[in-house]
Parts: C-alpha cells; structure tokens; sequence
C-alpha cells in the first residue's frame, strides 16, 4: 500500500481558486482506486512544535 502525503501552501487571496480546485480533484480520487484518508488544516493552536511554514 502507498500513502501520500501532501503539504499545501496557499498564495494569500487565492484560497476561493484552491476551493475550486478541491471541489473538482477529491472526487476523482476513488476514481483511480485512491482513498482520502485525513484532510487537516491545522491552526496555530493544534501545533505543537514546527520548522516549516504552516500549510493551508
């Protein structure tokens, strides 16, 4: 089984496109025999430590 993980970082007022974008690609997942298996976004106060930029 392969997992991927993906970190998404979001160019400020551009976050309606990437909604759009969203709206279209999870569906097509189960298309490809693909699973969505957790969708986060995190908020500063679910992290507990960082060294990258926080993703969408």
């Amino acid at each position: 089984m392969l997992f991927i993980t993906q970190l998404i970082y979001i160019k400020q007022g551009q976050e309606a496109i990437f909604q759009q974008f969203e709206n279209i690609a999870i569906p097509i997942i189960a298309k490809y025999n693909g699973r969505l298996l957790l969708r986060v976004r995190p908020d500063e106060s679910t992290i507990i430590e960082q060294s990258i930029d926080t993703p969408y």
